[in-house]
């Protein structure tokens, strides 16, 4: 059995805000709007139109929306990121910052949901 994560949901207070955000702000590309099997309406999001692996933004309830995850995303260069972001007035919430799992930053959008951008660093005691 071969299986793969195809669309992470992502529980937000206004999906199309979100959406917006990620395809203006951070180059992500529309993918498709769509209706759950539960009738629930959902955005998907990637990196490009065809991507392997998609965010679906839905609507979450209201215990949901005071309490946003954070929606985690590879960059090859933090602080570069970072910089070019704060330079289009981008919110940077967290400093770049050395993790377990490499150099972090945490950003925001208008809304209040937050973004990880992470560069995966392997640290190795065997260097």
């Amino acid at each position: 059995m071969h299986l793969k994560v195809k669309y992470t949901p992502v529980l937000v207070n206004r999906p199309e805000k979100v959406r917006d955000f990620l395809v203006d702000m951070l180059g992500f590309s529309f993918c498709q709007q769509t209706t759950l099997v539960d009738g629930q309406e959902g955005i998907i999001v990637g990196e490009n139109d065809t991507a392997e692996s998609c965010f679906l933004l839905l609507k979450g309830t209201e215990a949901q929306k005071t309490c946003p995850s954070p929606i985690i995303i590879n960059t090859e260069d933090c602080l570069r990121d970072c910089h070019d972001l704060q330079n289009r007035g981008i919110n940077i919430i967290k400093k770049p910052e050395y993790t377990d799992l490499g150099l972090t930053a945490e950003i925001a959008d208008t809304d209040g949901n937050r973004y990880t951008l992470l560069e995966e660093r392997i640290y190795s005691e065997n260097l």
